[in-house]
């Protein structure tokens, strides 16, 4: 019997490699991530793509983090790393030729690259291994996911049908039936845990925004004799959301809310006359990491900012289309969202040009 690691979505450097979230990140690794690892005796972890986020410039005092904090460990622990390419590691977003994962194997021999498809003995066990998909290499993959014999597939994939965030499926990519061949296709590139017959996203494994509010976060680890597939938690999560109405101010402790991103909903800006409303807000602004107050009032946006964000065709987020979803989700009476929708629409392309 075997178990492996899947981990996916690290996107280590992620914020313009903030040091605060970059720590969060290593704090998972090493707090919760390695000492899994020895608890299930894991010497095998398939990171399933976007290792880093940004594709085109990575921040070299967070790669000295991340190849200290997290891959020399695991090659000096004995623990067998393979990595799929992801969207977010390839240089153009229409080829998986250039990507910055090539060096790894060259710093730590421990790591290969899952970069082509093709199975890969791991474990023991075949591997259909789907990097990520484009159109330089789309003939390819289909033809793997009909001819592999693999009981067992990995990939960086868009499925067709699956939460890209919470409310919005995806309407393009492939469809699930492309991969019914396999026992169990795991996946990274969507942030969501989620399954549907037997393909699984598995999820990323730390908070990285406000879309990641109120969803599970960790890990899994697949059992490739049973097929069976378990989760570890993260059990920070950063993200807090409070009413003002409804805190108790004789036992609020702002303490406790150290080192959080604080979201703190208030009926409207009247409640800022008051000196209690005043303190408690100087207090967590001095806890928090970042603090925010907002003012629900006679408008009503969309429930979870993530619902209005818009995606491309290759996977990243459109900004033109996640500006006008949320004139959309916003209502106000007497607002003209034609016009507005219309200016800032004008407004992004002539930035653009």
């Amino acid at each position: 019997m075997a178990k492996i690691a899947i981990i996916t979505d690290t996107h280590f450097g992620a914020s313009k490699s903030d040091e605060w979230l970059l720590q969060k990140q290593m704090d998972f690794i090493q707090g919760t991530f390695f000492p899994a690892l020895v608890e299930h005796h894991i010497f095998d972890v398939i990171h399933m793509g976007d290792v880093f986020d940004n594709r085109q410039n990575l921040n070299t005092k967070m790669l000295d983090t991340v190849y200290s904090g997290f891959f020399a460990p695991l090659r000096d622990s004995g623990v067998n790393l393979r990595i799929l390419l992801g969207n977010h590691d390839i240089y153009y977003k229409n080829t998986n030729r250039y990507h910055s994962l090539f060096p790894l194997p060259d710093i730590f021999d421990n790591v290969t690259l899952l970069d082509c498809f093709d199975d890969y003995m791991i474990a023991g066990e075949p591997f259909a291994a789907f990097p990520w998909i484009n159109n330089d290499n789309l003939e390819q993959a289909l033809h793997h996911a009909k001819t592999s014999h693999a009981r067992y597939a990995v990939g960086h994939t868009n499925i067709i049908g699956f939460e890209m965030q919470r409310g919005r499926l995806a309407d393009y990519g492939l469809t699930a039936e492309t991969f019914q061949r396999f026992s169990l296709f795991l996946t990274g590139h969507f942030h969501l845990r989620s399954r549907k017959g037997n393909i699984v996203y598995t999820g990323n494994p730390y908070f990285l925004s406000w879309a990641d509010y109120n969803t599970e976060k960790g890990f899994a680890i697949l059992d490739t004799e049973t097929g069976e597939l378990s989760y570890i938690a993260n059990p920070d999560d950063p993200y807090v959301r409070l009413q003002y109405d409804a805190i108790d101010h004789s036992t609020f402790d702002p303490a406790a809310y150290q080192g959080k991103i604080l979201e703190l909903q208030v009926k409207d800006f009247a409640v800022s006359d008051h000196a209690e409303f005043r303190v408690l807000v100087d207090e967590l602004q001095k806890a928090c990491y970042k603090f925010n107050v907002v003012v629900q009032s006679n408008i009503e946006t969309v429930s979870d900012l993530s619902e209005a964000v818009k995606l491309d065709s290759n996977g990243g987020i459109s900004a033109k289309d996640t500006i006008l979803a949320c004139i959309d989700g916003i209502e106000v009476q007497g607002m003209d969202k034609t016009r507005i929708k219309a200016i800032l629409g004008n407004l992004y392309e002539g930035a653009q040009a």
